[in-house]
């Protein structure tokens, strides 16, 4: 018998995004097997690369991390925090934007969480007095909007939040179970010994303690080790909502009306879920639209410092270096697009461990990310692209790389295919970039770097093998590169047995 003819493949829509952990047949129209630094959300049905990140103000102590990052924003004047071990690590400090010091003496490596609330920022971190901060009166530890002095848990708490006018916290390692609140607001301040009160959450359970507080309308959630617990300020309904919890409070996000969070509660049910109040929803997972892969890659050492942002249409978490597929990954950050419930991932030349909104000085309200080598970075910055790297003292700047790979193709049979002669790609600003073939998800074939944005690329030799993946990879700096679609037009099966 002759060979078989088959039908071209192309994929010209990309608008799934990433699914890792589907069988390839049953793959959501539109997602690929790999996606590096693209998104799909800003054409929708192209790979377009993201943009580049740059420095707020200086690097502050090469090799730290940051511990808390927090814009302080009343009336005309915004200020942004960093906390971070000085030198040596004795101790932290807390810098603001311009590079000067602001705060000494801290607790070292102890995350620093802040809140703002009538004008006033107040800081807590578990182990050292309560402050609060204004433009007007500076630091003070006594007093002031938050009736410092009259706080309770004795500079235990360090979780904080607000809801119906009264200010929560947590954290408390005497009662780590325990949930307090303030009176209502009154003359731009809050009192702790009048209207106050707490409420022990399911104490005595084997859930573990308060590890982080998130906000839906109508209910505060308080978070576990392993449960999560709706509060409205008059009762909590019911104790135990689910058994989900969450490692970290930087994981927890709360935006658009809804809370997500990352849980490590069951180990095989580990992963990114969303709630409006109601029983949380796996995103990452146990959906047509899964990233098992990476979510079962995430280090166990990684988990408490998983950190947690909110992007246009959804959110995005720092999880640190993932392997899969026997390939490492370093400082990734997952995006989730909940309306197109749709999954990218992105890596950086740092690992980010804080995130906060950031009202620049020239009104431009942007993200920003500490990150562990000391610096604060604007992310998605408007016609930046490529990275700020900071290396031995030095500044520079660092291309994007990215990679690009369908998911295996079986071009409808089983038997065994050969891909013959080229490959095409339609892309804009794609000049230089390296196609490739994987066959059977061992053996990769890189072909000659397209020299133009829609290109055939002769392959160096014809692969023959089961499925095959068609990749794009290479680095972009000084534009956007955009995939439109993937063309194989010669494709031969051999005779069955």
């Amino acid at each position: 018998m002759a060979d078989k003819s088959l039908n071209p493949f192309r994929q010209n829509d990309f608008s799934g995004g990433l699914v890792a952990g589907v069988n390839e047949s049953l793959a959501p129209r539109g997602s690929v097997g790999l996606m590096i630094n693209m998104d799909a959300d800003v054409e929708i049905g192209s790979l377009t690369s993201r943009p580049g990140t740059f420095i707020i103000g200086g690097q502050m102590v090469a090799g730290n991390s940051i511990l808390g990052l927090h814009n302080h924003i009343a009336g005309s004047t915004s200020t942004l925090f960093s906390a971070i071990n000085d030198v040596g690590s004795a101790t932290a400090v807390i810098y603001d934007q311009v590079g000067d010091v602001r705060v000494t003496g801290l607790t070292a490596s102890k995350k620093v969480r802040m809140l703002t609330f009538n004008a006033s920022t107040l800081i807590i971190n578990g182990a050292d007095a309560e402050q609060s901060y204004t433009a007007a009166g500076g630091f003070i530890t006594t007093g002031g909007a938050f009736d410092l002095a009259n706080i309770p848990g004795s500079n235990l708490n360090n979780l904080c939040t607000t809801f119906l006018d009264r200010v929560y916290l947590a954290g408390d390692t005497a009662n780590p179970a325990r949930l307090y609140y303030s009176g209502v607001s009154s003359g731009g301040a809050v009192s702790w010994t009048v209207g106050n009160g707490n409420i022990d959450i399911d104490v005595g359970n084997d859930k573990g303690a308060i590890t982080a507080l998130g906000r839906v309308p109508g209910y505060i959630l308080i978070f576990k080790n392993r449960s999560m617990t709706r509060w409205n300020y008059s009762s909590a309904f019911p104790e135990e909502l689910i058994s989900y919890g969450t490692p970290s409070q930087e994981s927890v996000v709360s935006a658009g009306g809804v809370c997500a969070f990352y849980s490590n509660s069951n180990e095989h049910d580990k992963g990114f879920f969303i709630t409006n109040g109601g029983a949380p929803q796996p995103i990452s997972h146990d959906n047509a639209r899964p990233i098992r892969k990476l979510v079962d890659a995430i280090q166990v050492a990684n988990e408490a410092n998983i950190a947690g942002r909110a992007i246009n249409n959804g959110f995005a978490w720092s999880v640190g270096d993932v392997t899969v597929d026997r390939q490492i990954y370093h400082n990734v950050e997952l995006r989730y697009n909940r309306i197109l419930n749709q999954w990218s991932v992105r890596t950086y030349p740092t690992k980010f461990t804080v995130y906060a909104s950031y009202l620049d000085g020239q009104g431009r309200n942007v993200t920003v990310a500490g990150d562990n080598n000391g610096q604060v970075l604007e992310l998605d910055r408007p016609e930046r692209f490529v990275d700020y790297v900071t290396i031995s003292g030095e500044a520079g700047e660092s291309a994007i790389n990215y990679d690009i790979r369908t998911h295996q193709e079986k071009h409808g049979l089983n038997n065994l295919k050969t891909v013959n002669d080229k490959l095409i790609f339609d892309t804009r600003n794609g000049k230089g970039s390296t196609p490739y073939v994987v066959v059977d998800g061992e053996e990769m074939i890189e072909c000659p770097s397209l020299d133009r944005d829609v290109g055939e690329v002769k392959l160096p030799k014809n692969p023959t093998g089961s499925y095959f993946q068609y990749g794009l990879k290479g680095t972009v700096q000084g534009m956007r590169i955009s995939l439109k679609e993937i063309e194989v037009p010669n494709i031969v099966a051999s005779p069955s047995v």
